[in-house]
């Protein structure tokens, strides 16, 4: 056998070994959320993974570009509770076809390579995608969405939006109505990101106790209960969620 047929036939081996590792872990229209779970080190709120615990994905498409960094984060049990080894990775696609993650870094061994290989998919949808601006419009002014459609916006400000807007602590069924009835009217939505809470508070001090002061220890229920109800409604209602930061 010639040196040429036996690397030939090694290369291929080593594609069909490395396809049959892979896995899909995630599907979803293009412009969509897919998220990613991962499993860590088990943290508490007296732990700062967030200052602690480097944690980042690269989706490269099938095509070979683009390529794209998304940081992960610590997300409790990953279903709102304030202790656990759940990290996540939202990615939202931009083409249609295989995303595959083809870096996955950590500075801690557990995340580290962790799914590293695997890919998710992106189908056809209809959904309209980013608010970009317009690079044909005059200055680069205007905005228009990643399909090239073009829209007004006209918005509404809820600063206390995720804390008590109406005197009493809100909750996940609240935040969702109040997005749907805005939904009626404006396409965009103000709202602080971590407002002053008093059953739920969006963070944790160095104590492990919640606080409404901000630090490095962001509370998993609160942003759960409270950010991702209001984000996720405004995505499937096709609403702006300007969050004010800090």
């Amino acid at each position: 056998m010639s040196m040429k047929k036996l690397f030939t036939m090694i290369g291929c081996m080593l594609f069909l070994t490395m396809t049959a590792w892979s896995a899909e872990v995630g599907s979803g229209g293009v412009y969509s959320v897919m998220e990613i779970s991962f499993t860590g080190p088990n943290q508490t709120p007296s732990d700062a993974p967030a200052k602690n615990i480097d944690f980042w994905v690269q989706f490269r498409h099938e095509s070979g570009s683009p390529t794209y960094k998304i940081y992960g984060f610590w997300d409790g049990d990953g279903n709102g509770g304030t202790s656990g080894n759940v990290f996540k990775v939202r990615f939202c696609p931009t083409q249609t076809g295989k995303w595959t993650l083809v870096d996955v870094y950590s500075n801690n061994s557990l995340l580290n390579n962790q799914k590293e290989g695997d890919y998710v998919t992106a189908t056809a949808s209809s959904n309209k995608g980013f608010w970009i601006a317009d690079p044909n419009s005059e200055g680069s002014r205007w905005f228009m969405r990643s399909d090239g459609s073009h829209q007004y916006i006209v918005g509404n400000t809820h600063y206390n939006f995720l804390g008590a807007p109406n005197g009493h602590e809100t909750n996940s069924t609240e935040i969702r109505t109040d997005i749907d009835e805005n939904a009626k009217c404006f396409n965009k939505i103000r709202f602080k990101s971590t407002p002053s809470g008093d059953q739920v508070k969006p963070f944790f001090d160095a104590s492990g106790n919640q606080t409404n002061d901000e630090t490095d220890r962001p509370n998993p229920r609160f942003f759960t209960e409270r950010v991702d109800a209001a984000v996720k409604r405004g995505f499937e209602k096709d609403v702006i969620c300007d969050l004010i930061l800090g």
